[in-house]
């Protein structure tokens, strides 16, 4: 990620749904308290955009053909990944929002 970039916002707790849409307003940092130090995480500093009007359930992402190779299908266990223009217009769709 970098700055000017956009995000989709997914709740990863009980929810598990996607609920918005977030600009990263930093470059990537290291994290300044790691779990770990002997890892290398880094972090971004985000900024509210815009919420969805429906959010839009991990089911309803997974039942969609058109999102079948969006990796937050194949590779659910990612805090971080990149999403195609086509995902992140129907995602936006299927959010209520204009793509």
């Amino acid at each position: 990620m970098k700055k000017g970039d956009i995000a989709l916002i997914y709740h990863s707790g009980d929810e598990k749904a996607v609920v918005g849409v977030a600009k990263i307003v930093t470059t990537a940092y290291p994290d300044p308290e790691p779990e770990d130090p002997k890892t290398e995480w880094v972090q971004v500093d985000i900024e509210y955009f815009e919420t969805f009007k429906n959010s839009v359930p991990l089911s309803t992402l997974k039942s969609s053909a058109a999102l079948a190779d969006l990796m937050l299908i194949r590779q659910s266990r990612l805090s971080v990944m990149p999403v195609e223009e086509k995902h992140y217009r129907l995602i936006r769709t299927l959010g209520g929002l204009k793509p």
